[in-house]
């Protein structure tokens, strides 16, 4: 599971001061729109777009004044929107857009999934007006019925209607229908089939507060409606309802519209824990079942502990579980130890291929490789996994519920050490690639550095999508490469690292060497308080921490990482709840990690090798010559000239090297004295690392420019 480690510090990055000034754009958009002001609603919506060019809000908000102003771009906008968020309104804009387009095709299909995935908007005019533009063959949608929870059909008279394989009288659907399909005629309706599970498929995230529960919860598919919300004693069956209607939060994906509810502990009336916490769906919320009181006692516990008020617990906060109490490791420093693979697994079919396929690929037979079926609801990926299972290829251990990713993780832990009292294990996420290439591998790297020193308990490589150990830009998200490009990038890294191992206050779970002795002593994975996961290695890695135990990055090894998309809107929420537990648990990690992680990331421990890897990159680009433009970083005319002008010297033969100031990400436009940047003028920038402190570092970065052989410097 990927960690939140710099989700804790609180500083403004860059980022943060992009995303602000975007914000700042929005709200002056929205005014103008709101004054009928389309033309400077228009200016504000552009520079959103400029400003953060991937987000679907202000792609959407410059689509709908496009479209009043009569502007074909608009369908582009809303077709782009639609790859990043699957919303009523953006379905509805494009339609529109590409109707006016004359590109029915489009405005066919864009109709057809908003009525096969969305309830109808309350006005149903706007939809049948588009309607009868598009389809003969009339058109299939669903609304709210008069009595609150129920769902009809609106469709034409003469229609036939089928739910779930069965023939259905009157628009009323029946409750537990998940399909939905209609005919005029013969012929498919537009909209046919709806995916009623769809519908009524609730989203929702709940943490203990106080002795209460605090979360959120929405239905994707019918966002105007407030959800109920049931939990559930998992000892008695006792009860409580409660209805989410606060709209004021905040999601990390935009346009979505979770709302929050709230049980005090009088409110839960005594159910005994744990709680299940659900939807009409039935589908359990993230953080479910819970505890309402499981961080309190376990903060009072760690407490107790560190005054030496009482014994380790026997739960795995700080001894090992009882199926870990085996027979001692053998004192053992040799990089040549067993290791078996543990990958807990839920979704993903093709990534989790993919992984298998690297592993198998880079592990020799001697790698066990565990992987844990975490009750995947895809068939296939089960179909796959008893396959290879059936081979020989895997040991398959499956869980007959979903219990998330730390139980998961820990009954492949414990399966990896029960093989042999010698054996360490290694975590893998099912969505990482593993790099191929000449020379010791992967996993001999890793273990290598963890066995460097008989003080270090776990160790993670870098990777595109790694927190405080990404690359190249260590804020934000990479692309993942994969097959060559993984393979190159991962030898620039060990050619530029070689055996170096950098000390962290935590490694990331998703690639996490795990020394025996560590996992003895400090115990396994809080799966009681981290129920999905983002946290647990955290909190395992603070512990292990105060029994003596290093952490290290490994900046020689580099594993791809797609990334998870498994919680969708629920992730900010998930690891700003974890990160509240984390806190509670170890007073002071919030501190800890904003100490090791500066502001900028060119000085935090792990710059020297990023730059190093940078620097080889950059060695591969060379040209026979080169021309230095040395500018400011403020954008624009001077931007536009000086792209202009890298293009002219590229064309000519030669590499257009751009020499920037750093931007301050504490303040708004400032810069941070002495800081210079390179990059390649040509190109999108790809060398965030080239970051040099003058002048200190002059020779560095002379040397670094001599090797291109400069011809000119324009200022």
């Amino acid at each position: 599971m990927a960690s939140i480690a710099n989700a804790a510090v609180p500083p403004k990055t860059l980022a943060d001061i992009v995303r602000q000034q975007a914000g700042d754009a929005l709200a002056q958009g929205a005014e103008a729109q709101k004054n009928n002001d389309l033309a400077a609603a228009r200016m504000w919506f552009e520079r959103v777009r400029r400003l953060v060019p991937d987000d679907p809000v202000g792609m959407v908000a410059l689509a709908g004044t496009l479209l009043r102003q009569g502007d074909p771009a608009a369908a582009g906008l809303f077709a782009e929107a639609a790859t990043r968020a699957d919303t009523r309104e953006i379905w509805l804009g494009l339609a529109a857009a590409s109707i006016r387009n004359g590109d029915l095709a489009t405005a066919r299909s864009a109709l057809g999934k908003m009525l096969a995935g969305h309830v109808l908007p309350a006005d149903v005019s706007v939809v049948a007006k588009l309607a009868d533009r598009v389809s003969a063959t009339g058109w299939l949608g669903v609304a709210h019925a008069t009595a609150p929870g129920g769902l009809v059909v609106v469709s034409s008279p003469d229609s036939e209607l089928v739910g779930d394989g069965v023939r259905l009288v009157g628009v009323a659907i029946p409750a537990g229908c998940r399909t939905l399909s209609a005919t005029l005629r013969g012929v498919a309706m537009l909209g046919s089939p709806v995916d009623l599970a769809r519908l009524r498929q609730v989203e929702g995230l709940v943490e203990e507060h106080g002795g209460g529960l605090l979360g959120w919860a929405w239905l994707p598919g019918d966002a105007d409606t407030d959800p109920w919300v049931t939990v559930r004693s998992v000892v008695d069956g006792g009860s409580v309802r409660v209805r989410a209607i606060d709209t004021g939060i905040a999601s990390e994906r935009p346009m979505t519209r979770p709302r929050r509810f709230s049980l005090s502990a009088a409110e839960l009336g005594g159910l005994r824990p744990p709680l299940q916490v659900h939807g009409d769906d039935g589908r359990p919320f993230l953080g479910s079942p819970i505890d309402p009181l499981a961080a309190v006692r376990g903060a009072i516990q760690v407490a107790r502990w560190a005054a030496g008020d009482a014994a380790p617990a026997a739960d795995g906060w700080f001894s090992a579980p009882a199926s870990l109490a085996g027979p001692p490791a053998q004192a053992d420093s040799a990089p040549d130890r067993p290791v078996a693979l543990v990958i807990p697994v839920y979704r993903g079919r093709e990534l989790t291929a993919a992984c298998l396929r690297s592993a198998f690929a880079t592990c020799g037979p001697e790698t066990t490789v565990i992987v844990v079926d975490d009750a995947s609801p895809e068939p296939g990926l089960a179909a796959d996994l008893d396959v290879l299972a059936a081979a020989g290829r895997i040991t398959l251990l499956r869980n007959p519920i979903n219990r998330g990713f730390p139980a998961a993780a820990n009954a492949g832990l414990r399966a990896a050490f029960a093989l042999d009292p010698r054996h360490d294990a290694l975590l893998l996420n099912s969505d990482t690639e593993l790099p191929r290439g000449r020379g010791p591998s992967w996993l001999a790297r890793l273990r290598a550095a963890v066995h460097g020193a008989a003080d270090i308990g776990t160790a993670s490589p870098l990777s595109n999508d790694a927190t405080i150990l990404s690359y190249p830009a260590r804020d934000g998200v990479n692309p993942p490469p994969s097959g060559q490009d993984l393979t190159r990038i991962d030898a620039l890294a060990a050619r530029a690292s070689s055996a170096a191992v950098v000390d962290v206050p935590t490694t990331v779970g998703f690639c996490l060497y795990l020394r025996r002795e560590c996992a003895v002593d400090t115990g396994l994975f809080r799966e009681s308080l981290f129920t999905q996961g983002y946290g647990e290695e955290n909190d395992f890695c603070i512990r292990a921490r105060h029994l003596g135990w290093r952490h290290v990055a490994v900046p020689g090894v580099f594993v791809a990482h797609a990334g998870s998309t498994s919680f969708g809107a629920a992730r900010s929420h998930l690891v700003a709840r974890n990160l509240g537990v984390l806190e509670r648990l170890h007073p002071g990690y919030h501190a800890l990690i904003a100490d090791y992680q500066c502001v900028v990331p060119s000085q935090d421990a792990l710059a020297p090798a990023r730059r190093r890897i940078d620097a080889l990159r950059w060695a591969q680009r060379r040209r026979p010559a080169c021309v230095v433009l040395l500018t400011h970083d403020t954008g624009g005319g001077v931007e536009r000239v000086v792209a202009a002008r890298a293009r002219e010297i590229v064309a000519a033969g030669m590499r257009a090297v751009v020499l920037r100031p750093v931007l301050d990400p504490q303040s708004d436009g400032g810069f941070l004295a002495g800081l210079c940047r390179v990059d390649d003028g040509a190109g999108p920038p790809g060398f965030p690392n080239l970051v040099f402190n003058l002048p200190g570092e002059l020779g560095a970065l002379s040397r670094l420019l001599r090797a291109d052989r400069p011809a000119l410097l324009e200022v």
